[in-house]
């Protein structure tokens, strides 16, 4: 009897991340604050994600991952380096833009890599990156960003990756558990 509980215990704790997984969605909310005052929801389950990206093969994606040599403006650039680098630094302030015009900020803080655009009164963008996705997107050999390694790294975040506000109009994309965006 005591075999058979332990059996069932590895089962439960084995199975437990795999369903958190399983019940992550990434949301994607859009609402045009044009005219015409569309808003446009799209809610999918990571696992959804997870299961489809590798079966498209659309140069440069491929079986999960971007391939660098087949984007000609990548070519002279080492991203995956710069990925590298960006997850070996320590905490800090990378980039700071500040003009009439706009403010850019690219900052590392903790385990995350902040991007702030502000642009003027009407554009502000709040990108918010994991360092460990990070890290899974430069997993890949070579010239290539392993875009389902770090679907996988996002499945152990919650919360908000971009916001945009722009005239008006509002974009959310963020994660969590609820298959319904609010």
């Amino acid at each position: 009897m005591h075999k058979w509980t332990a059996v069932a215990a590895m089962i439960i704790l084995v199975a437990m991340p795999l369903a958190a997984a399983e019940d992550l969605w990434i949301h994607v909310r859009v609402n045009d604050g044009g005219e015409s005052g569309q808003t446009v929801r799209v809610n999918l389950p990571l696992q959804l994600i997870e299961q489809i990206l590798p079966l498209v093969n659309h140069e440069p994606l491929a079986g999960g991952k971007i391939h660098l040599g087949d984007i000609p403006e990548l070519d002279k650039i080492d991203l995956q380096g710069i990925l590298d680098a960006v997850a070996g630094a320590e905490d800090g302030e990378f980039v700071t833009i500040d003009s009439s015009q706009q403010k850019v900020r690219v900052a590392k803080e903790g385990d995350q890599v902040l991007v702030h655009v502000d642009e003027g009164d009407t554009t502000r963008v709040r990108l918010t990156l994991p360092m460990t996705v990070v890290s899974a997107l430069a997993s890949g050999s070579g010239e290539e960003l392993d875009i389902l390694a770090a679907l996988r790294e996002l499945g152990q975040f919650r919360g908000d990756l971009v916001t945009v506000e722009e005239d008006g109009s509002h974009v959310r994309i963020w994660i969590d558990g609820q298959a319904e965006a609010e």
